[in-house]
C-alpha cells in the first residue's frame, strides 16, 4: 500500500513538472543577451563599427567607414535557444524601432537596411530588405529567403560557421516586394522619426510564409505591409541542401553601409527589440512527459 502511495506522490509530481514545463514552452516573448555580438572583420579585423548603450533590448551603433567587400559589411546580432518552426502554426516574430541619429546621404543600391530571422541549423533565414536614405532605387521593400547560408555554403559545405557569417543578409532573389513609405520621411532622411518594424516567419502548409510590417511615428503614417504570395519551400533538397528549417536560433540588423555616399559616421539606435516564438522542448521535458504518460497509464489500470 505505502508502494502505491509513493508512486501515486512521484506522478503527481512528474504531471505538475510537466503542467510547468507546457507553460514554459508555450508561445510568447524570450529572454536575449544583454550584450550584441557583432560581425566585423574589415581592415584585418579592426573593423568599422563600434556599438555602445547595449542591452537585451538595442543597442547605438556608429559605422565610421566603408569596407572592401560585401563579406565584411559590419552587423549585430543576437544567438539564443532554438524556437520551434517545425509543425504549421509556429511562427517567430521579431520586432524592434530605429532612430537615425544622422542623416544618411544618398545609397546607390536598394534596400540597403536589412534585417533577419535565421536558423544556424540548417545555415539559412529570412531577409528583410529596406531602402535608406536617399536611395536610387526601386522597391523599398524586398523580401527574401537566404537559401546560400549565413555562412556562404561554398565556404563550409553548407554548413554554419560563426567564425565566418559572410553571406549573412546577403540574399538574392526577391520572394516578394512593394512600393511606397508608411509617411513622412524614408530611413535615415531624418533624425526626429523613429521607424517600427515587426517581421514574422511562420510554417504553413507547403513551407513558410514570411511577412513585414514597417510603420513610423510621422503624422498620417499607415503600415506598409509586405508577405511572400506563396509558400516557400524549403523541404529537403528543393531549395535548401540541409533541409528544413525546423528552429530559429538567430536574429541580425546591418546597414550596408559600403554604399552611403555621405560623410560618415553613420549612425542609428535599435530600441525595443523583442523575439517572439515557442521554444523547442528540452530532453528533460520529453523525458518528463514520458514518465506522465506512464503514470496515467498506470492509474486508468488500477481504476480498472
Amino acid at each position: 500500500m505505502k508502494v502505491r502511495k509513493n508512486v501515486s506522490i512521484a506522478c503527481a509530481v512528474a504531471l505538475s513538472a510537466v503542467f510547468c514545463c507546457n507553460a514554459a514552452l508555450a508561445y510568447g516573448p524570450i529572454a536575449l543577451n544583454p550584450t550584441w555580438e557583432e560581425w566585423d572583420p574589415a581592415n584585418l579585423g579592426t573593423g568599422v563599427q563600434t556599438l555602445s548603450g547595449e542591452s537585451a533590448t538595442g543597442y547605438t551603433t556608429s559605422i565610421s567607414g566603408t569596407v572592401g567587400e560585401t563579406g565584411e559589411i559590419p552587423q549585430a546580432y543576437q544567438t539564443f535557444s532554438p524556437l520551434n518552426l517545425s509543425r504549421v502554426g509556429d511562427k517567430v516574430e521579431f520586432s524592434f524601432d530605429i532612430q537615425f541619429n544622422a542623416e544618411l546621404g544618398a545609397i546607390n543600391l536598394d534596400t540597403d537596411f536589412r534585417a533577419g530571422i535565421s536558423s544556424t541549423a540548417n545555415n539559412s533565414g529570412a531577409v528583410f530588405g529596406y531602402d535608406a536614405g536617399g536611395s536610387a532605387g526601386g522597391s523599398s521593400v524586398r523580401l527574401r529567403y537566404d537559401s546560400n547560408g549565413i555562412t556562404f555554403n561554398g565556404d563550409n559545405g553548407g554548413a554554419f560557421d560563426v567564425n565566418n557569417i559572410n553571406h549573412s543578409l546577403n540574399a538574392s532573389g526577391t520572394i516578394n516586394g512593394g512600393g511606397g513609405t508608411p509617411a513622412g520621411d524614408v530611413l535615415g532622411e531624418s533624425t526626429t522619426e523613429t521607424h517600427s518594424f515587426v517581421l514574422s516567419l511562420e510554417r504553413v502548409a507547403g513551407g513558410l510564409v514570411g511577412s513585414s510590417s514597417w510603420t513610423s511615428d510621422a503624422p498620417g503614417a499607415v503600415p506598409v505591409v509586405n508577405a511572400y504570395p506563396s509558400p516557400y519551400d524549403d523541404s529537403f533538397g528543393t531549395n535548401l541542401p540541409t533541409g528544413w528549417t525546423n528552429t530559429i536560433d538567430m536574429i541580425q540588423i546591418s546597414l550596408l553601409e559600403e554604399n552611403v555616399t555621405t560623410s560618415y559616421p553613420a549612425s542609428f539606435t535599435i530600441s525595443n527589440v523583442v523575439v517572439s516564438g515557442t521554444p523547442v522542448p528540452e530532453p528533460s521535458s520529453l523525458l518528463l512527459l514520458v514518465g506522465s504518460i506512464a503514470c496515467a497509464t498506470v492509474g486508468s489500470r488500477r481504476a480498472r
